[in-house]
């Protein structure tokens, strides 16, 4: 596969999208088509399939691991370096928004889509084939023309998607606890909500911040954001939307410490939380070889984010109300949650 070749594609799609140019009609309705299955790794899969198609005329559209054949290669690697960075930096939504989504199901687990046994919706897989079968019948150029139909059909549907822009927001951080305060107890989304906003109070005091989408069978460390170094997990926080038990935190502080993780934090936002004997845990933790402590606020995590700064907090307050938009963004949350996120932080 020539990566660079497939960047000067992809952006040559891009701009037959938005030109008038007329485009294939069939192709904007398989993208369609696609798009309303109830597996959203199906649309960037079907992406990476034309771009790799008008890439090269060679590859199997149906690939997932480039070792499967002949004519292999690799969705994850295409996928992740190329089409997904570059349609996230071009705001173009392909309902599935983290930077990884080949990560996901049903894909991760197999080497080509024909060999796929276990989904829960067989149906839907058997029409994605079926789509990726006529990709496999094009040549560089009409790949090429398919892609972009399948860009404009994208392009279209980002219409309700686009992130809100944030021109006037709260400075005060009075104001910003409370903002938290109340989006957090209006609704909490399967914990994705909370789940944003730890990872952009994270990201005040670390340069490295990585958060998996809620379930996400990719998940490769124990909690649901990490601080890290050159690889190294150095902070690992489990966000719950339910309440936690003391056994729940004592399984968390053991699978650190199994982990070589040095220091936890169990963000327990549920508002019937209740408190729990901190001392106790912090000490069984520690003889299991990790540092515990357990947040039961938004605010309390903020505290302690800006506690760990070497500057002023003065700039990362201004600047929190739009990180955490893009992080709620990140881990998709529902378009109507970034709209009511942005209503309370206007001025």
């Amino acid at each position: 596969m020539d990566y660079s070749r497939a960047k000067r594609r992809l952006s040559e799609a891009l701009e037959l999208a938005r030109s008038e140019r007329e485009l294939p009609e069939e192709w904007i309705g398989y993208a369609r088509e696609v798009a309303a299955e109830p597996y959203k790794t199906f649309t960037p899969f079907l992406g990476t399939a034309l771009l790799a198609k008008s890439t090269d005329p060679r590859l199997d559209p149906l690939s997932i691991k480039e070792n499967y054949s002949a004519r292999a290669y690799s969705v994850r690697t295409l996928a992740h370096g190329v089409l997904v960075p570059r349609l996230i930096e071009e705001h173009i939504d392909i309902r599935n928004r983290g930077p990884e989504p080949m990560n996901n199901q049903p894909f991760f687990r197999y080497d080509h889509v024909d060999t796929i046994e276990r989904v829960r919706r067989p149906d839907a897989l058997e029409r994605l084939k079926a789509v990726l079968h006529k990709v496999d019948a094009l040549d560089a150029d009409g790949a090429q023309l398919a892609l972009a139909a399948f860009i404009r059909q994208r392009v279209e549907a980002t219409g309700m998607t686009i992130i809100p822009v944030m021109d006037d927001v709260i400075v005060s951080l009075d104001l910003l606890v409370e903002a938290m305060r109340v989006f957090l107890a209006e609704d909490a989304e399967d914990g994705k909500r909370a789940q944003g906003i730890v990872a952009a109070l994270a990201d005040c005091a670390f340069h490295d911040v990585g958060t998996a989408r809620v379930n996400d069978p990719s998940r490769h460390y124990p909690g649901d954001v990490v601080a890290l170094d050159d690889g190294l997990v150095l902070l690992s926080v489990e966000v719950r939307a339910k309440s936690v038990t003391a056994p729940e935190a004592t399984r968390f502080a053991r699978e650190c410490a199994a982990a070589g993780i040095s220091r936890c934090i169990i963000a327990a936002f549920a508002g019937n939380q209740p408190r729990l004997d901190e001392d106790a845990l912090a000490a069984d933790a520690l003889g299991l070889g990790t540092i515990l402590r357990i947040h039961y606020s938004a605010e309390a995590m903020l505290y302690s984010c800006l506690s760990w700064l070497d500057g002023d907090v003065g700039p990362v307050i201004r600047a929190l109300p739009q990180r955490i938009l893009y992080r709620l963004d990140e881990i998709e949350v529902r378009h109507q949650s970034l709209d009511r996120w942005a209503a309370l932080c206007s001025g």
